[in-house]
């Protein structure tokens, strides 16, 4: 019998699943570009005898993972590859809820660095944020203190089409946050609403109970 103990169990292991995989599929990524460049730049250099010397020094200071041997793949690797990029490596192959769990995680993460890049003022408060109101948990997918407007924004995505339902828990949680996090000298608290349409990200942009839709992105967002 599923009852809410074993719902509660199930999305807590689900929830470290996804981070988890977020995490090691981060590494992966980066490790991938370690060795491409490693090669790019060993491309440069014609003194076998130099790579050679500099295999022995990183494998005694880094471990085995830095030989001549693998210094030489990651070479042959740039060479097959000249033109490599992230976006070429396949997606995981995950299945049903986890697989789209770690997908919207990562979105989410590429959000949150699209606004902190933004370079206008976004200081991000917290990303997953619980906020308590009585006996209920409210989680915010991102939060953001923008000092050029003295403002808070709170950024709401949802992987499914556009529905009256997601302004309204958006404006929800715009009341929330006023009430719990808002300080008097701030100015106002702003919403943005991501959905998804097709293969494509709209984002809603939601002030004074006013709903406008601005931006579409691609995809891969």
């Amino acid at each position: 019998m599923k009852n809410k103990y074993y719902k509660e169990i199930n999305e807590m292991i689900l929830n470290y699943e996804v981070n988890r995989e977020v995490k090691e599929r981060k590494l992966f990524q980066e490790e991938i570009f370690l060795k491409w460049k490693i090669g790019e730049i060993l491309s440069k250099i014609k003194n076998l005898e130099l790579i050679n010397e500099w295999a022995k020094e990183f494998t005694l200071n880094y471990g085995k993972n830095y030989t001549k041997t693998n210094l030489n793949k990651f070479l042959d690797f740039y060479l097959k590859n000249p033109n490599f990029s992230l976006g070429k490596l396949k997606d995981f192959q995950g299945k049903n809820k986890l697989k789209e769990k770690i997908m919207f995680q990562e979105i989410k993460e590429k959000i949150k660095q699209y606004f902190l890049e933004l370079g206008k003022g976004f200081t991000l408060l917290g990303q997953d944020f619980k906020i308590k109101l009585g006996n209920k948990t409210y989680i915010i997918d991102l939060i953001f203190y923008n000092y050029e407007i003295n403002a808070l924004v709170i950024l709401s995505l949802k992987d499914s089409k556009f529905k009256p339902s997601a302004k309204r828990q958006l404006e929800f949680y715009l009341n929330l946050v006023d009430a719990k996090l808002k300080k008097d000298d701030f100015k106002r608290t702003e919403g943005i609403l991501i959905g998804k349409e097709k293969d494509e990200y709209i984002i809603h942009y939601v002030s004074d109970k006013k709903l406008t839709s601005f931006i579409k992105t691609s995809k891969n967002v």
